[in-house]
């Protein structure tokens, strides 16, 4: 998109950071940093929790987590996500069960009021829809069967139509 399609709106270079960050210079030592207002390219991931996440950052881990959050502790969507940020030459990957303060409603309801921008100012987005949860990670088996499928049309950003299509989950396993 960003090098061939005119019609895609351009990500911002340079855009404010959310407040919190995870900073994947080290895959192997992630850590949470705070952006008071830093300016810098970021992505953002959108995928499916599955459950109660056993870590996340609280008020008493916040302190430790911007030193480094313990590897042992990262979902595995989320480590994929960290390697994929790095992987490409980027620093920081926004992720709401890190960046966001789980125990403080004051801090949800802050970063909840900003989701939007975060989704909107991130260089692109990372979506791991089709995972069950937070452990499946980026890359694992789909089942593709031939199925009917319902198309909804839809007006895209720029003003052309587009079209979701739908199709029922399958699970490999119930084969």
């Amino acid at each position: 998109c960003i090098n061939d399609h005119l019609e895609c709106p351009r990500p911002n270079d340079q855009p404010s950071l959310p407040a919190r960050v995870v900073d994947c210079s080290d895959p192997l030592r992630p850590r949470l940093f705070e952006s008071n207002g830093a300016r810098s390219p970021f992505v953002a991931l959108s995928y499916v929790w599955g459950g109660i996440q056993p870590h996340c950052t609280v008020s008493s881990n916040l302190a430790s987590y911007t030193t480094e959050i313990n590897l042992a502790f990262i979902p595995r969507t989320i480590m994929d996500a960290i390697n994929v940020v790095h992987t490409l030459g980027m620093r920081y990957l926004w992720v709401d069960a890190f960046c966001i303060i789980q125990d403080s409603s004051q801090d949800k309801k802050v970063q909840l009021r900003e989701i939007r921008r975060i989704f909107r100012n991130a260089h692109f987005t990372l979506i791991a829809s089709c995972a069950r949860s937070a452990f499946t990670g980026l890359r694992h088996p789909r089942a593709l069967i031939d199925q009917p499928r319902t198309q909804l049309p839809y007006w895209a950003a720029y003003g052309r139509p587009g079209v979701v299509t739908i199709r029922e989950e399958h699970d490999a396993s119930d084969d």
